[in-house]
């Protein structure tokens, strides 16, 4: 929800709030919306393959959207968590590592923070060696911004 564009007058939970304290009607809307984020993420990825300086940036951004409210949506069954979320965490890695290469400067940041959502995402599926790892890059890539 966070960094989310508002698209329309709809309920929405409240800042904050647990997913299990939603009302039954903004928990639908949110469920809702993933439909028009996946349909356009699948326009803006042939987009950003051709075009990455007009659509890289805003193809990682939905998708970004996309793997937050499919996660928040995932609840506390964390069960579900890797079939459904898992690879949604590896693409948005990708998607930034392919911003970083194509714009440095802002690209580093983005691929710092998918490096932490797929860490606390890991870490959430037990998956601690993988996090760890996740974690490692970002520090690192975190000192090289300090350095430059």
């Amino acid at each position: 929800m966070d960094g989310e564009r508002a698209t329309r007058a709809e309920p929405r939970p409240a800042a904050g709030a647990r997913h299990q304290d939603w009302s039954a009607d903004a928990r639908w809307r949110y469920a809702d919306g993933l439909g028009p984020l996946r349909d356009e993420r699948d326009v803006l990825t042939p987009r950003a393959a051709g075009d990455p300086d007009r659509f890289l940036a805003e193809l990682v951004r939905v998708h970004h959207t996309l793997t937050i409210r499919s996660a928040v949506l995932a609840g506390n069954r964390w069960y579900r968590l890797p079939e459904r979320v898992c690879s949604l965490f590896d693409e948005g890695v990708e998607l930034a590592r392919h911003l970083h290469r194509h714009q440095p400067t802002d690209g580093t940041r983005v691929l710092v923070d998918r490096l932490v959502d797929r860490a606390a995402y890991r870490v959430v599926a037990r998956e601690y060696a993988p996090a760890l790892d996740d974690f490692r890059e970002a520090l690192h890539l975190l000192g090289e911004m300090r350095v430059s």
